[in-house]
């Protein structure tokens, strides 16, 4: 149940308790999030994947939809043992940040996490996604330095 508390929080500070179910733009929002959380040690204990749009996790996402079709988002949040001092901060830069560059932060953090050079990181994530330009791919960058991660 912690685990879900936990996501419900995240949902909650992301913005993304309304529209989970219908926004495929909040879907990405918020499994890229919750991986770039993990990577930084937030416990929330998914397994991710690499997938069309980058890291996934399936049971992320069925737990996602869950909370949102049952409308209980903002009442597991309540009970969120979360250190807001914090993880707040954090997850408002998410939240601040467009989807694409989360996908694409997610994705070099996984190539990098696999032993990647940012450089073949960088280049592999421009294969992968055709609409991933140089600039995008240096806002990825940039946010992973931000939060410590690169």
């Amino acid at each position: 149940m912690d685990k879900l508390n936990l996501l419900a929080w995240v949902m909650v500070r992301l913005g993304v308790t309304d529209n989970v179910e219908s926004s495929f733009p909040a879907r990405l929002r918020l499994q890229k999030a919750v991986y770039l959380l993990q990577a930084l040690g937030f416990p929330t204990g998914y397994d991710f994947s690499m997938y069309i749009r980058g890291p996934y996790s399936p049971e992320l996402a069925s737990d996602y939809m869950e909370l949102a079709r049952e409308g209980l988002v903002h009442e597991y949040a309540k009970y969120a043992e979360v250190d807001e001092e914090r993880w707040g901060p954090i997850v408002d830069k998410l939240a601040a940040e467009d989807a694409l560059v989360l996908e694409v932060a997610a994705t070099l953090y996984d190539l990098l996490d696999a032993g990647w050079s940012l450089e073949e990181a960088k280049e592999r994530v421009m294969e992968l996604k055709p609409y991933a330009t140089e600039r995008l791919v240096e806002a990825g960058a940039r946010l992973l330095k931000e939060l410590g991660l690169l």
